[in-house]
């Protein structure tokens, strides 16, 4: 990539230019091709991608083969789970093209929240904010389907 900065866009345009050129200094700027997965269900990663380009798919597999969870784009994030609660991947994420995106391992993801505490406090909010939207969506797709037993839901 010739652009190693990140776009005021999406998960990280509460951060003013100063503090995403810092954040950028704790990732990796990576390029994937069509078809390209660079988290697969069921791994442990330690991770969290943003996407700066390009399209991916998020899918999980299923009795009845694969499920599409959702698409992401540019501005969008995934494995903010894994990075947070040291979990395997729940979902697949694979480039329907080529895709840039950045990536953040999770003991620079420290290391940014340790010394950079405001901008830090920021971007967790954000993450909590994304969680709680994506656990509202996910209820709601649960209320409208046929009666199901969430056993250890709460």
């Amino acid at each position: 990539m010739s652009d190693l900065s990140l776009p005021c866009i999406g998960f990280i345009a509460i951060l003013n230019a100063d503090e995403r050129g810092e954040l950028a200094r704790f990732g990796e700027f990576l390029t994937l091709a069509k078809g390209e997965c660079p988290v697969v269900e069921g791994d442990a990663h330690g991770r969290l991608y943003f996407v700066m380009k390009g399209k991916l798919r998020v899918v999980r597999d299923s009795a009845e083969g694969e499920v599409t969870l959702a698409d992401l784009r540019p501005g969008d994030i995934f494995g903010e789970m894994n990075i947070l609660d040291h979990q395997p991947a729940s979902a697949t994420v694979r480039a329907l093209g080529e895709c840039d995106l950045w990536e953040i391992v999770r003991a620079s993801f420290e290391d940014y929240l340790e010394t950079h505490t405001v901008a830090g406090q920021k971007l967790l909010l954000q993450v909590a904010r994304l969680l709680a939207k994506r656990l509202r969506d996910t209820d709601a797709r649960v209320s409208a389907s046929p009666e199901q037993t969430l056993d250890g839901w709460w």
